[in-house]
Parts: structure tokens; C-alpha cells; sequence
């Protein structure tokens, strides 16, 4: 069994160059833009109604925007102007449409 020697200046400098590829892949990433922004119901074709809320479903209170068909709720989105999530939503506030419905 061979043992390598790498000495700390060595682990240290491969370790902030793979550290600095990482970081400069990662931020080119975008957030996605297809957010729903003309609420347009698909079978209908009636317009929809956008009212803008929080989501209940963890301490986090990301920013929401409710779509009502009528008296309805069809869908939920993340808020793109809300500071705390910036359009995003998780697995759990997407599922609070089934908590309603």
C-alpha cells in the first residue's frame, strides 16, 4: 500500500480551485421565467383571478399567487415580486392546493 504525500499548500490550493469551478458553474444557473403571469384558465378560457397571499404551509411564509376559476382555487405559484422566495415554490406549498380542494 502506497502512501501519498500532499502537503497542506497543495490540498489547499486544489481544494479553493474546485471550490471556485463549482461556484462559477453554479452561477450561471437562472431561476426558470415560465412563471404563469396571464391567468387563463386551459378549458374555460375564461380569465383567472390572481390574488396575491402567503403560503401557510411552513414557518418560511414564501409569497404566493392564488389562481380562482370563480369560487375555485386551480392553482398556486410562487410571487416573483415577493422578497422571501422571488418567484420560488416548494413541494409542500404546491401542495396546499389539495388542502383546500
Amino acid at each position: 500500500m502506497s502512501k501519498r504525500k500532499i502537503s497542506r499548500r497543495k490540498f489547499m490550493k486544489s481544494g479553493i480551485a474546485w471550490f471556485a469551478g463549482t461556484a462559477a458553474g453554479l452561477g450561471s444557473m437562472q431561476r426558470p421565467t415560465s412563471v404563469k403571469k396571464a391567468g387563463v384558465s386551459r378549458t374555460s378560457l375564461k380569465s383567472l383571478q390572481v390574488i396575491p397571499t402567503t403560503c401557510e404551509q411552513c414557518p418560511a411564509g414564501c409569497g404566493i399567487n392564488a389562481y380562482l376559476n370563480g369560487e375555485r382555487l386551480v392553482q398556486l405559484f410562487g410571487n416573483p415580486d415577493h422578497p422571501n422566495n422571488q418567484g420560488g415554490i416548494c413541494a409542500k406549498g404546491i401542495a396546499g392546493l389539495n388542502l383546500v380542494n
